[in-house]
């Protein structure tokens, strides 16, 4: 890939997704791009607690790829609700996805 100015509006990731007593679920995310202004904004509010966690993780995702489970918001807001690891793992990986970018750009 070349450099450019302008970032793709989107990018996958693999996420687990921890199941309790089970082994964690791979799901594939679809994540919006943010700007390093955005995700510090993003970033801020939650270390502030003006932005819960789950509510960011609805800013960000798109979409999912799992086989059978077909992807909506209010499919997200269950996953979140049943399964209380879900919102960090998730957030994290979007995280570390745009930390890594910019490390290898």
């Amino acid at each position: 890939m070349s450099f450019k100015l302008q970032a793709n509006p989107t990018f996958k990731s693999t996420v687990n997704i921890p199941i309790p007593g089970e082994k964690a679920e791979a799901v594939t995310f679809t994540f919006k791009h943010k700007t390093r202004s955005q995700i510090d904004a993003l970033l801020t509010g939650l270390a502030n607690g003006d932005v819960h966690i789950d509510d960011a993780v609805k800013e960000v995702v798109v979409e999912w790829t799992y086989p059978g489970v077909d992807y909506s918001a209010e499919a997200l807001e269950q996953c979140l609700e049943m399964f209380a690891g879900s919102a960090m793992a998730i957030f994290s990986a979007y995280r570390d996805n745009l930390l890594e970018a910019r490390r290898k750009n």
